[in-house]
């Protein structure tokens, strides 16, 4: 895969991304924020809870036409993920 396919995808999205980051709760909190904005925006989101670079790929990916990307990302991908992204 490109190394930089993560940074292009997400390029795409015209408000940005958010990531949500944590020890515990990063599920519940992504579930709770994307039910709050889904009727607002087009989201980029990894619902099934694919925490790391593969699964933010994945994400983009499958959501052509999003407005804003909202991530769900285990605190060890963190610093390679937001390197890739642009944010809110």
């Amino acid at each position: 895969m490109d190394p930089g396919a993560v940074g292009k995808l997400a390029r795409r999205l015209p408000l940005g991304s958010a990531l949500i980051s944590a020890t515990n709760g990063k599920t519940t909190t992504a579930a709770m924020v994307a039910e709050i904005t889904q009727d607002r925006v087009k989201l980029a989101h990894n619902r099934a809870g694919a925490n790391l670079v593969s699964g933010v790929a994945s994400a983009l990916l499958a959501s052509d036409g999003a407005d804003l990307g909202l991530f769900e990302v285990d605190e060890g991908a963190f610093p390679d993920i937001s390197g890739r992204i642009r944010f809110v």
